[in-house]
């Protein structure tokens, strides 16, 4: 008998986990975790960078005579890259600045342009377009601002209402 009571008190003790479980993943999918891409940065000899877009950075007054770091993405899923730079003349406790570059046949502008301590993609988009993370606090390295694509300016903005327009 005592036997059986044990194996009683094990089963509820197993069900009051799982449920404590089943609230605990109800909690955590409403508050809004994401995950997010961390971005890779490879030296422009790393990468198939075209000559065209090396002049175009080199033009740019941030990046003069600086060295950097390129990371080919495609931002809006048109098979496409989109080139993120950063300078590595800068430390990551200090903040970088960011360049975000768009390609139309070797026509290349900028469609973003800041500073931050690190970056990520999200996975959120806005009109089509990924978002990044931008990380700028010292001591919360989980704390970001959220760069969104903006139409009217045709570029990535922190201003989430202009982002949000249609």
């Amino acid at each position: 008998m005592g036997r059986a009571i044990n194996t009683v008190v094990v089963i509820i003790y197993l069900k009051n986990i799982l449920v404590l479980t089943g609230i605990l993943l109800a909690i955590a999918s409403q508050s809004g975790v994401m995950a997010a891409q961390p971005v890779i940065f490879k030296v422009p000899t790393d990468l198939p960078s075209p000559p065209a877009l090396m002049k175009f950075i080199a033009a740019n007054e941030n990046f003069t005579n600086t060295d950097i770091s390129i990371a080919a993405i495609d931002l809006n899923n048109d098979f496409i890259n989109e080139y993120i730079v950063r300078s590595t003349q800068c430390s990551p406790a200090e903040g970088c600045s960011y360049l975000i570059i768009a390609d139309n046949n070797e026509d290349y502008m900028t469609i973003g342009q800041f500073s931050g301590k690190n970056i990520s993609l999200a996975d959120q988009q806005t009109h089509g377009i990924r978002d990044i993370l931008v990380y700028n606090q010292r001591l919360n390295d989980y704390a970001h601002t959220t760069l969104k694509w903006d139409t009217r300016k045709m570029q990535y903005s922190f201003n989430q209402e202009q982002a949000r327009v249609n």
